[in-house]
């Protein structure tokens, strides 16, 4: 049953339970004011202090330096650098200058040196990995023409560009070994003693073997000691032609003579 009575007393209650909770709460802040003020208290704000700092400092410094991505960087063939380098030309007369190289047959240029001027001409010479240097002519910063030391054209631009490949001139050491064997046994079958014939080894004397190849024609050069009709052991120059891609016997020449077929060129 409500009443003014019970009215009043939780009203006093309320007035007393609240009351209380302001004493509280004064009570703290009167203790944390004066703990705040202690010598202790300020030391341990300090301490809190300098360790933040450290500890910011220590993991600034520690943090890992980023690395720049790199940037990348377009490759250029080698050959292309020999050619920019060698005829003082730019990149993409360069680029041209390989292609015109590669169409007679050439993969590299090693190194491409100076000869010399004539007239709108210059002249180099080129290490395109054989044995020997070719030269190349440039008008300007194009190719003019590509020729070997014995005078073989491979590339003309006035007459169109290539016409020669390097291929037609290829010559193996299977080659050569083939070649050598069908050469002993052919100068061995003009011979009277055959059996006594003895040829320098390709293996041992590669120097006393000569080999050419213009095309389908292939050219052996060698000698030959054997015995005569009166058996003395005398020494033959001997020189053969062959058809490249039958193997096929053109003409032979032991000591000069004319033994079989009818050779391209005087021996």
């Amino acid at each position: 049953m409500f009443t003014i009575f019970s009215y009043r007393k939780k009203k006093t209650y309320l007035y007393i339970i609240t009351g209380a909770i302001w004493l509280f709460y004064g009570i703290i802040f009167i203790a944390n004011a004066a703990t705040k003020s202690s010598p202790e208290y300020k030391a341990g704000r300090t301490a809190t202090a300098i360790y933040k700092a450290v500890y910011a400092k220590y993991t600034e410094e520690a943090k890992p330096t980023e690395t720049p991505k790199p940037t990348a960087t377009r490759d250029i063939d080698s050959s292309i650098k020999v050619i920019m380098e060698g005829a003082g030309i730019d990149e993409i007369s360069a680029i041209k200058a390989l292609d015109v190289i590669r169409s007679v047959g050439f993969e590299k240029v090693y190194k491409l040196e100076y000869i010399m001027d004539y007239d709108m001409l210059k002249a180099y010479s080129a290490d395109v990995g054989y044995t020997k240097k070719y030269n190349v002519t440039f008008i300007g910063n194009e190719i003019f023409g590509i020729s070997n030391p014995s005078g073989t054209v491979f590339y003309d631009r006035d007459a169109g560009g290539a016409i020669d490949h390097i291929q037609n001139y290829i010559f193996t050491d299977e080659d050569k070994s083939s070649f050598a064997y069908a050469t002993e046994q052919n100068v061995k079958a003009s011979l009277k003693a055959p059996s006594t014939a003895k040829f320098p080894s390709l293996v041992w004397n590669p120097g006393d073997w000569q080999f050419a190849r213009k095309k389908d024609l292939v050219q052996v050069k060698s000698w030959v000691d054997s015995q005569n009709s009166f058996g003395a052991m005398i020494r033959s120059d001997i020189y053969a032609e062959y058809s490249y891609e039958t193997g096929e016997l053109a003409c032979l020449v032991v000591g000069g003579k004319l033994v079989y077929g009818v050779c391209s060129e005087t021996k």
